[in-house]
């Protein structure tokens, strides 16, 4: 990525997830009103979290060290 373009993807990023935050606040907000096990959806939220970064781990390692000269 041209380096001229790189503020312009960082601003969008920025916007997408200001964006997306208030959706996520109402989601959990429904489910910790919905049950008494807040602890628990905590857990599974970091395990799925975790499992995720995990996935993508391996493919951001290899998009960064194909840039690299």
């Amino acid at each position: 990525m041209p380096t001229k373009l790189l503020g312009r993807v960082v601003a969008t990023l920025t916007t997408v997830n200001s964006s997306i935050m208030p959706i996520g606040t109402l989601m959990f907000t429904l489910i910790f009103q919905s049950t008494t096990h807040g602890g628990l959806v905590l857990i599974i939220n970091g395990i799925l979290l975790l499992g995720y970064t995990l996935l993508l781990l391996r493919p951001l390692n290899q998009a960064i060290h194909s840039e690299q000269p």
